[in-house]
C-alpha cells in the first residue's frame, strides 16, 4: 500500500485516511486485500460504531482521539464477549497500521536478543512481566542498552505507547513497568540498571516522616499514644468559647491512624508552602493561626476553591484537639485557632453527579440481575478453569466471586474486606461451620461493629474456597489466616481486591463499579422500596447517625417518595372508579 507508516514530520501535510471509513475505503481499493479480510474490516467497524454510537465517519484513527472512545466501551453492556471485543481491537489496530496511525504489532513484537534477552531470562514468569517484555522490546529496537538511560527511555516508551498504538492505558503500563523494574533492582541477582522513579501514588500526598526532625516523630509518638489509651482519671475537656466540652476517650486504631496521616500532611503542606523543614521541630509548629490558615487553604484549593470538604473539617478538628488536648494552649490563644476552625463550615452535598450516574446503571433491572448473579457464576468459572488446568486463574476467578458475595451479603470498606481473618472475624458452630460474620469496632473506621449472619450456602463457598482453592495462589503461605492472602503473612492489598471485584463487575456485568457503590446501591434499593427505611438502611451501613445515611446515600432522591404517591394515585383511582359504578355512574 501507498500509505505512509510514520506521521508526517516537520511542515508536511499529513496525507493519511483520517476515519474509519476513509481506512475502509482505502483498504478495498487495495488488490491485495482479501474478501474475508475485508469482511473482517467492515464488521469490526460496525462493531465499533454500535457500541460507541457513531458512525464510520465520526470514528477517528489518531491513536489520541480514539483512545477515550475505547476506554469507554463496557463490552458486557451490548452483550459482547471479553474474548470477541479483544478481536475487534485487534483488527481495528491492524486497520489503523494499514493507514500509517499504528505501528504494526510486527515491528514491535520482536524476540529478544542479546543483553536484553539476558536481562529477562532473570527473571521469574507471571502475568505482570508482560509489560516488562514490552518495554525490553522496545528499547532492544531504538538501540538502547538495559544499562542506560532508564528514564529517558521509558519517557520515549511512553510517548510510543500514546501516539502509536491503540492500548487502552498506557500511564498503567509504564506504572507497571517501574514497579517491575524497581523490584527486579532490589531482589533479582545481577540485574542491570539503576532505579527509576517510583510511579506516582495518589493516596500518597505526604513527605516521608524519617524527612522531618526527630523531635516531631517522638513527639507525635506521644500524643498518638495518649490518643490510644488515655488517663481514665483525665477530666473532661473545657468548653472554649462556644465550643462545648468533651469526654476523653480512647480512639480507635483507624481514626489514629487517619489522624496521624492527616498531622504528617499538615508538615509536608507547611514544608511546601517554604517553610524551612528543620524549623517544624514540634507539633506546636503545626497550630499557629498561621499554619492552621495556611494547611487549610491547600485542602480548600485542592477540592475546587468552591466550598469545604469533608478531610478539611476533619483536619481543623485534629489541629483543634492537639493544640487543646495535648499542648494544653490557654484560651487566649484557643480563641484564634477556634475562629479559624468555626469557618470551615462543611455541608454533606449528597451523591455526586458520578455517583448518581454510576446508580443510574441499575436502573436496568437486567444489570442488576446480572450482579447479583456475578459470584455464582464466578464460582462456576473458577470450576471450570479448575477441571482444564488452570488453577491460578481459577483460584483468582473464586477469590473475587467470594469477595463480591460478602460484600453482597453487608456492604463495608475495602480496608474491612481485605483484612479479613478466617479465625478472628468468622464464628462457627461446633462443627466448624461458619455461622456469623464479626469484626470489632475496633477495627472499623467509625468504631461500629460489623456483624453478619452468613447463609449456609456462602459457609460453604468459603470452606470449599479454604480447602481447594486458596491453596492454588501464587506465593500462598500455608500458615496465614487471611481470606484473601497477600505477601507473606499480609493480607491483599484493599486497593487490588477493590480493583479486582471492580474489574469483574465491569466484564461481566457491564458496568462501571467499585465496592464502595454497594453501599449507595443499597440504600437506594432499600429506599425504593420504602421511603421510610432510612434506619434499617443506616444499620446495614453502619452509619453512627442517620443524616449521614440520608445525606449521603440518595434519600434526597424524589424516585422513592413518587412511588408511593403512584400508587396512592393508583388506589384512589380505582376507588373512584368502584364508587361511580355502584352507584350506576350517578354521582
Amino acid at each position: 500500500m501507498s500509505i505512509p507508516h510514520s506521521p508526517p514530520t516537520g511542515g508536511a501535510v499529513d496525507a493519511r485516511p483520517v476515519s474509519f471509513a476513509d481506512a475502509l475505503a482505502v483498504v478495498a481499493a487495495d488488490p491485495s486485500t482479501r474478501p474475508e479480510r475485508m469482511r473482517q474490516y467492515r464488521s469490526a467497524v460496525a462493531s465499533l460504531g454500535r457500541v460507541t454510537g457513531r458512525t464510520a465517519e465520526n470514528l477517528p484513527l489518531a491513536p489520541s482521539a480514539l483512545r477515550p472512545l475505547l476506554v469507554a466501551v463496557l463490552p458486557a453492556r451490548h452483550r459482547m464477549s471479553r474474548k470477541r471485543w479483544a478481536n475487534i481491537r485487534s483488527v481495528l489496530a491492524n486497520m489503523g497500521a494499514l493507514t500509517g496511525h499504528v505501528t504494526r504489532r510486527a515491528e514491535h513484537h520482536v524476540p529478544l536478543e542479546g543483553a536484553w534477552a539476558e536481562a529477562m531470562a532473570l527473571l521469574p514468569k507471571t502475568p505482570q512481566s508482560a509489560a516488562l517484555t514490552g518495554f525490553a522490546r522496545f528499547c532492544q529496537m531504538q538501540k538502547i542498552s538495559p544499562t542506560q538511560g532508564e528514564e529517558a527511555a521509558l519517557k520515549a516508551y511512553r510517548a510510543f505507547l500514546l501516539e502509536r498504538t491503540y492500548e487502552l492505558d498506557p500511564g498503567a503500563t509504564i506504572n507497571s513497568v517501574r514497579r517491575m523494574w524497581n523490584a527486579a533492582v532490589d531482589t533479582v541477582e545481577g540485574w542491570p540498571g539503576r532505579k527509576l522513579t517510583p510511579p506516582h501514588n495518589p493516596h500518597v500526598w505526604a513527605l516521608k516522616f524519617t524527612a522531618f526532625p526527630a523531635s516531631l516523630a517522638a513527639e507525635l509518638d506521644t500524643y498518638i499514644g495518649h490518643l490510644a489509651a488515655p488517663d481514665p482519671f483525665e477530666k473532661p475537656l473545657p468548653p472554649i468559647g462556644n465550643y462545648p466540652g468533651r469526654a476523653v476517650r480512647p480512639l480507635s486504631p483507624t481514626t489514629i491512624a487517619d489522624r496521624r496521616r492527616g498531622l504528617v500532611r499538615a508538615a509536608s503542606v507547611l514544608v511546601e508552602a517554604g517553610q524551612p523543614i528543620e524549623t517544624i521541630t514540634g507539633l506546636a509548629a503545626l497550630v499557629t493561626p498561621v499554619a492552621m490558615r495556611t494547611v487549610l487553604t491547600d485542602l480548600c484549593r485542592q477540592g475546587g476553591g468552591r466550598a469545604w470538604k469533608g478531610e478539611a473539617l476533619q483536619m481543623a478538628t485534629n489541629l483543634f484537639d492537639v493544640a487543646r488536648r495535648h499542648l494544653r494552649l490557654p484560651e487566649a490563644e484557643l480563641l484564634p485557632l477556634l475562629e479559624i476552625r468555626t469557618k470551615v463550615a462543611h455541608r454533606y452535598a449528597g451523591l455526586t453527579e458520578r455517583a448518581r450516574g454510576r446508580l443510574a446503571q441499575f436502573d436496568d433491572r437486567r444489570l442488576l440481575r446480572k450482579l447479583f448473579e456475578l459470584p455464582a457464576e464466578l464460582f462456576k468459572a473458577a470450576d471450570r478453569l479448575l477441571k482444564e488446568g488452570c488453577p491460578a486463574r481459577a483460584a483468582a476467578a473464586r477469590e473475587r466471586g467470594l469477595a463480591l458475595a460478602i460484600l453482597l451479603l453487608l456492604p463495608m470498606r475495602r480496608r474491612n474486606l481485605a483484612a479479613l481473618d478466617i479465625e478472628r472475624h468468622f464464628v462457627r458452630d461446633q462443627n466448624g461451620r461458619v455461622m456469623t460474620l464479626c469484626i470489632p469496632g475496633t477495627e472499623v473506621k467509625n468504631g461500629i461493629a460489623i456483624e453478619a449472619a452468613v447463609p449456609p450456602d456462602l459457609a460453604r463457598r468459603i470452606a470449599r474456597h479454604l480447602t481447594v482453592y486458596r491453596p492454588l495462589l501464587p506465593g500462598m503461605q500455608t500458615s496465614t489466616t487471611r481470606l484473601f492472602p497477600g505477601v507473606g503473612e499480609k493480607h491483599r492489598c484493599p486497593e487490588a481486591v477493590g480493583r479486582n471485584v471492580s474489574q469483574a463487575v465491569r466484564d461481566a456485568v457491564g458496568a462501571e463499579f467499585n465496592p464502595h457503590l454497594l453501599g449507595h446501591l443499597a440504600a437506594t434499593l432499600l429506599y425504593d422500596a420504602d421511603p421510610n427505611s432510612g434506619p434499617i438502611a443506616q444499620r446495614l451501613l453502619g452509619h453512627s447517625q442517620l443524616k449521614i445515611t440520608e445525606g449521603m446515600y440518595g434519600v434526597l432522591s424524589t424516585r422513592s417518595g413518587q412511588r408511593v404517591w403512584a400508587d396512592l394515585l393508583d388506589r384512589k383511582r380505582d376507588a373512584l372508579w368502584r364508587n361511580e359504578t355502584s352507584h350506576g355512574g350517578r354521582r
